[in-house]
């Protein structure tokens, strides 16, 4: 019997894919501060639950109300999670990068309390309901570490709270600017409005400030349509009342 010799480096390269995909999701997971006191081999049983999706720029991951069907970990590109006002206003409570979670509690209730939407390419890790919650079940080490992070999420919105009451405008935009630059380095792929949700402010505003740090020579305009480029972060740093993270 004759072997096609097409097949076999056919068969060859799905099974190279399908360990290098697994490889990434095992990285990603392990990124995650949710799974950071599991082991490895704990982190290859819930990898085996997830599926790596991609969406493509201002595509939408759920929406507010949603059934919370899916837990979604990042592993490539940036995330907005936000909430929409009755008015039609956007308020983006963060951006979420590689390793972090989009909905860490949302599966402990019917509906997505937020919505998630992307920023740029973005490939994520999906996890069923069923699954997780089984998972969160055998390993109670991560409830431990899901309240650790509420609390801080917590205090953070509390702090944000206070600063949209207290501070001005431009220092709230400052803020979440050098935030984020801390975070995901000082290339940012933002346009204005994306900024300005941040910040709960109008794009208006937020064009006039970056106008203003652009004439500093604090920021400068990437290649890319409404980029963001900080070129100079120790000065960006100085305009910054306080610099305790909110994003």
């Amino acid at each position: 019997m004759r072997t096609n010799l097409r097949e076999k480096p056919r068969e060859d390269f799905q099974k190279y894919n399908a360990e290098l995909q697994e490889k990434m999701k095992v990285d990603t997971l392990r990124q995650c501060r949710l799974f950071r006191g599991l082991s490895v081999d704990d982190i290859k049983g819930l990898s085996s639950h997830a599926a790596m999706v991609h969406y493509k720029k201002g595509a939408s991951i759920f929406e507010e109300g949603n059934p919370a069907d899916f837990f979604y970990v990042v592993q490539d590109g940036l995330v907005k999670v936000y909430k929409g006002t009755s008015t039609g206003k956007i308020l983006t409570f963060t951006v979420a990068g590689r390793g972090d979670t989009l909905n860490a509690t949302a599966v402990s209730g019917d509906n997505y309390y937020m919505s998630a939407q992307t920023l740029n390419e973005v490939t994520v890790l999906k996890i069923g309901r069923k699954s997780y919650q089984a998972f969160l079940t055998e390993h109670s080490s991560i409830a431990i570490e899901l309240i650790a992070m509420l609390s801080s999420r917590l205090n953070r919105e509390c702090d944000r709270v206070v600063r949209l009451i207290g501070e001005d405008v431009e220092q709230r935009l400052i803020i979440s600017l050098f935030t984020l630059a801390r975070k995901f380095g000082t290339t940012l792929s933002l346009t204005r409005e994306e900024l300005a949700n941040c910040a709960g402010t109008t794009t208006e505003t937020a064009i006039r400030v970056l106008s203003r740090l652009k004439k500093q020579g604090i920021i400068g305009c990437a290649a890319g349509r409404g980029g963001i480029i900080i070129s100079d972060m120790a000065k960006l740093h100085d305009l910054v009342v306080e610099d305790e993270g909110w994003i």
